[in-house]
């Protein structure tokens, strides 16, 4: 699994939590950002596992994908899924089944651009995110919000967005002999 975007390391932890003997490698171009996913690891027994990396760019990107037969990326770079989705320059993306979060307000037209590069080769679904609600928080902080106010946890869990965001499931046609089954609202 490689994770690009990884921030603290949610996803990449996560999957080493849920998975046994899967390495993954996290991309974070922050320091303070790489140190947390250090530390999380670190925390939850799985350091041995996780590969940290920097900035991450079509070559390292190719690298790390090179020779593995099924691999996951979980993408979340603020734009720069422009640069590294391209299977022109990186041949093994065919391959990978990729969630994608894609930043239309950074690069305008980007779901059809990436639409346009892996629609022959990928099942491609998309998934809206959706505005938060006090139920989407922690029971405790659920909780908190009898004291606090709703509006307060609320704001804590919003990511300053300036619109919906959209991702991508995308499942290579050839792993499948037919459509995947899983079909989002």
């Amino acid at each position: 699994m490689i994770d690009v975007g990884a921030a603290e390391g949610y996803y990449a932890i996560g999957y080493c939590i849920k998975t046994s003997e899967i390495p993954v490698v996290a991309f974070e171009a922050d320091e303070a950002g790489r140190q947390l996913i250090a530390n999380m690891a670190q925390m939850n027994n799985v350091s041995e596992r996780v590969t940290i990396r920097g900035w991450c760019d079509p070559q390292s990107l190719g690298l790390e994908l090179r020779g593995q037969p099924n691999p996951l990326i979980i993408m979340d770079c603020e734009g720069a899924e422009q640069s590294l989705l391209d299977p022109q320059s990186i041949p093994e993306l065919l391959q990978a089944r990729i969630l994608v979060e894609l930043h239309e307000f950074i690069v305008p037209g980007i779901l059809d651009l990436i639409d346009s590069r892996f629609n022959t080769t990928h099942f491609i679904v998309p998934i809206r995110s959706r505005s938060r609600t006090l139920l989407d928080a922690p029971l405790p902080f659920r909780i908190a919000s009898l004291l606090t106010g709703p509006a307060r946890v609320l704001s804590s869990m919003d990511e300053g967005r300036p619109q919906i965001m959209m991702w991508l499931d995308m499942q290579p046609k050839s792993a499948f002999r037919t459509e995947p089954a899983v079909q989002y609202p």
